[in-house]
């Protein structure tokens, strides 16, 4: 009798003591970790790693990580929405890779698009752009189908954030879509 088996990459998860919650995922894995006073310290391949010297954001054992916020928007979880722009308001612009809602795009795939940063125009220091369209539909990311559903997930991505990064705030608009037989 075959065996069943699951796996889930590791994660490593850092704890706010202050705020008595879980507060972020990151990138590396250590094979063990402790704190000295304040200093964080890791164990990677043999070596010891002292986490509070350097300057440079997203980089764990020499490698360059990319930091990244994973958001669901949904407003009433009752009507199905199309959705129309995303804002962000930070230090840069973020580009937005992956774009997803529940909804399928006539086919078993659920609806998915993307933004780059270039697609983002800075009005009055916060970053806007119009969703582009349904990639898995007819016509692709230009003229396929718009992106509809009760929510909508936005991953905002940085791929170099050697230096300090941050986003204050993310907001969509969307249009009510209900369901008519007309």
């Amino acid at each position: 009798m075959p065996s069943l088996t699951f796996h889930q990459d590791s994660y490593t998860i850092s704890f706010d003591e202050d705020e008595n919650k879980f507060e972020s995922f990151h990138s590396y894995k250590p094979e063990m970790m402790g704190c000295l006073n304040t200093t964080l310290l890791t164990f990677k391949d043999g070596g010891l790693w002292k986490h509070t010297t350097s300057t440079a954001y997203c980089n764990f054992y020499g490698t360059q990580y990319p930091c990244y916020i994973q958001a669901v928007f949904a407003g009433d979880l009752i009507n199905k929405k199309t959705w129309v722009s995303v804002m962000q308001n930070g230090n840069t612009v973020w580009s937005c890779p992956e774009i997803y809602t529940q909804m399928d795009s006539n086919t078993t795939i659920r609806q998915e698009s993307e933004l780059l940063e270039s697609d983002f125009i800075n009005i009055e220091s916060e970053y806007h752009a119009s969703f582009l369209r349904d990639k898995n539909s007819i016509g692709g990311l230009i003229e396929g189908n718009q992106l509809k559903g009760v929510f909508v997930v936005v991953k905002f991505q940085k791929n170099n954030p050697s230096t300090f990064v941050y986003l204050n705030s993310a907001t969509v608009k969307f249009i009510n879509s209900p369901l008519n037989n007309r």
